[in-house]
């Protein structure tokens, strides 16, 4: 009696022609890490649905995951600006392809948009310090880094990126 019963929620499959089950399918099988069968389900289901968040934030994690970053922005830049408040794990996925594809101050732009809408958290926040030590700018690396210190000081390698830019003033 004293714990609590699990809930179960179940739902029909949809018929195989219908996208939905593409991207189910598809989902599970990059969930499963089996990408190369699950890429031909999301992107089918992407291609029959371009304007259903779901399908491309699936379909770009797996381009993520697989290193195709430049097909990323095609994918979810539709999205940034229809929505008034754009997603977290679209915001976060396209600002680290932006970041993988070296286009450092986009990646600075849509991740301070998550930050504005969703608050900080040391992923942010040190994602954001990474984009900044790469383009050279060491202040503003050592001021978002600091800020994560604060959140967890628990991060070995923020640690020492700090002490190694404060020695270098």
């Amino acid at each position: 009696e004293v714990i609590a019963r699990p809930w179960i929620h179940t739902t029909q499959l949809p018929p195989p022609q219908d996208p939905v089950y593409t991207y189910q399918i598809g989902s599970q099988l990059f969930h499963s890490g089996r990408i190369h069968e699950a890429k031909p389900r999301l992107e089918d289901a992407f291609n029959k649905r371009p304007d259903f968040l779901p399908f491309a934030i699936a379909l770009s994690r797996l381009y993520l995951r697989s290193g195709e970053y430049n097909k990323i922005e095609s994918i979810l830049g539709p999205f940034l600006g229809r929505l008034e408040r754009p997603n977290y794990d679209l915001l976060f996925i396209m600002g680290q392809a932006y970041q993988k594809l070296g286009k450092l101050d986009r990646a600075i732009d849509v991740f301070n948009k998550a930050v504005d809408g969703y608050g900080s958290n040391i992923y942010l926040l040190n994602t954001i310090g990474e984009c900044y030590f790469q383009l050279g700018k060491p202040k503003e690396a050592l001021v978002v880094w600091t800020k994560s210190l604060e959140i967890n000081p628990n991060q070995p390698q923020v640690k020492k990126n700090v002490d190694a830019l404060k020695e270098k003033k």
